[in-house]
């Protein structure tokens, strides 16, 4: 499915997720490949790159939001 979409839209070149808000507990953004995880801090915000420098997908961005355990996580995402 992955290679369909892409296919007919490309890969996505550069990544933003913006924190809206401070999340008591979890919530974090994490990129598991790379070791990092990242804590919500509101009007702060990740940047990163999805392909490498030959324009192939860069699987070590790969990344996930771990669950919120207290409070709330609002953000908003973009990609170009």
């Amino acid at each position: 499915r992955y290679d369909e979409k892409t296919a007919v839209r490309g890969n996505r070149l550069v990544s933003v997720f913006v924190y809206l808000s401070d999340c008591e507990a979890g919530g974090s953004t994490a990129f598991p490949k790379l070791g990092l995880e990242f804590a919500p801090a509101c009007g702060s915000a990740l940047v990163w790159y999805n392909l490498d420098r030959q324009g192939n997908l860069d699987e070590m961005t790969l990344h996930a939001g771990t669950p919120v355990l207290r409070g709330e996580k609002w953000g908003a995402s973009g990609t170009c």
